[in-house]
């Protein structure tokens, strides 16, 4: 699918998810998924464990937290996008991310542990993504009482990953 197929409209996410999106709005989604996968995967697994433990930087959440947040963002954007696909006009909710974080204890998981989630879940996501139509990609829902279109939900996934990788990068 071309470049261009991939940048959503303004109107086909929420506001808030603006600063993911123009992090891939040039770029061509699908090859940058791919290449995230390999620069995670290397990032998180050079880190140790005694490094993944501790925050990223001071008042932040750890490594091991963020790549748990990363993993659960992705997790509800994929359900997202297939509940629109499937049923275009669906209504979804929101997720408070500080929460599901507390909730989740990623603290007590191996970084490895965490990295195997990353992966498996990457690898399904983009198994779903390889058959979504052009049509598809253009199905819209409503989340969080915003509009948000299939196209949408991944670009988020991809502009959420670069924007904590770009961070991680420049403080590890």
């Amino acid at each position: 699918m071309e470049k261009d197929h991939w940048k959503p409209n303004k109107d086909e996410y929420n506001p808030y998810y603006q600063g993911y999106i123009s992090k891939i709005y040039d770029k061509n989604v699908p090859d940058l998924f791919e290449k995230q996968m390999r620069t995670y995967l290397a990032f998180f697994g050079a880190l140790g464990e005694d490094k993944a433990s501790l925050p990223y930087a001071p008042g932040r959440w750890t490594f091991k937290q963020a790549l748990g947040h990363i993993v659960d963002t992705e997790k509800i954007m994929h359900f997202r996008a297939l509940c629109i696909a499937r049923q275009p006009g669906l209504t979804l909710p929101g997720f408070h991310q500080d929460r599901y974080v507390e909730m989740a204890e990623f603290q007590k998981f191996s970084i490895r542990n965490l990295l195997c989630a990353f992966e498996a879940h990457r690898n399904s996501l983009g198994q779903l993504i390889q058959g979504f139509s052009e049509e598809d990609l253009l199905r819209q829902g409503q989340v969080d009482g915003y509009t948000m279109s299939v196209r949408g939900a991944i670009c988020i996934v991809v502009g959420h990953a670069e924007h904590h990788m770009q961070i991680f990068k420049r403080l590890a």
